[in-house]
């Protein structure tokens, strides 16, 4: 099934690359470049999964680059700008590039990059957030692919399955009990406000869940 998104942003051009490499430092993979002067970020509309030799990961959003109509247009709202941010805040190193985000079969949530340098594809726990400031404590990085090349080759979309609703609390393993309140709407950012959770039948969830931030400061999943 082709790999289709939704709920994208305005569409790139070779240009708007220019302008974004520059802010980077450095050039990025052509096949990430020709994904997104397809879709410029924006939600799968099936059940996306990398699937690989590694660990597998599903795809929640994909971050948009330049533009953002929903935080009109702020570069802190798009894949350089967080990535930046992250950059200053050395949850990073500087060859690392934040582009999507999802959840891996243990439904910890997560962030997915490539590593400039080596090319290969990593998944990114969240665990907390650095103080006084919007970036995330990221866990040690799960290897997703050897490659972007790899990494888009073995995306595989499912058709989303009607299931019986559901409330379940997800809570993000590894932080600490009274930090969820401080740290989802950090999470909430990178999901555009509404999670989708799209997991039936393989393990990474209760299958059409729409997650959103409680006024508890816990998701629900509906």
């Amino acid at each position: 099934m082709k790999i289709e998104l939704e709920n994208c942003q305005k569409s790139l051009t070779l240009k708007d690359f220019e302008e974004i490499e520059s802010k980077l430092g450095y050039a990025l993979p052509e096949r990430l470049k020709e994904f997104y002067l397809q879709y410029n970020g924006g939600e799968p509309k099936q059940q996306t999964i990398s699937i690989n030799k590694y660990h597998e990961v599903e795809i929640i959003i994909f971050q948009p680059f330049k533009y953002n109509k929903s935080f009109k247009n702020a570069l802190f709202h798009t894949v350089e700008g967080e990535t930046l941010e992250h950059r200053s805040s050395n949850s990073i190193s500087d060859n690392i590039l934040l582009f999507a985000s999802g959840h891996n079969n243990l439904r910890n949530i997560g962030v997915i990059a490539i590593n400039i340098k080596n090319r290969a594809v990593y998944f990114y726990k969240i665990i907390g957030f650095v103080k006084n400031s919007d970036a995330f404590i990221f866990d040690e990085p799960q290897l997703i692919a050897d490659s972007i090349d790899d990494f888009f080759n073995n995306l595989v979309a499912f058709p989303k399955i009607e299931e019986e609703q559901q409330t379940e609390i997800i809570e993000i393993e590894g932080v600490m009990p009274g930090r969820h309140e401080e740290l989802l709407p950090q999470v909430q950012r990178w999901y555009a406000i509404t999670i989708l959770f799209s997991t039936a039948g393989r393990g990474f969830g209760s299958g059409g869940d729409k997650c959103v931030l409680s006024d508890k400061g816990t998701h629900q999943c509906f």
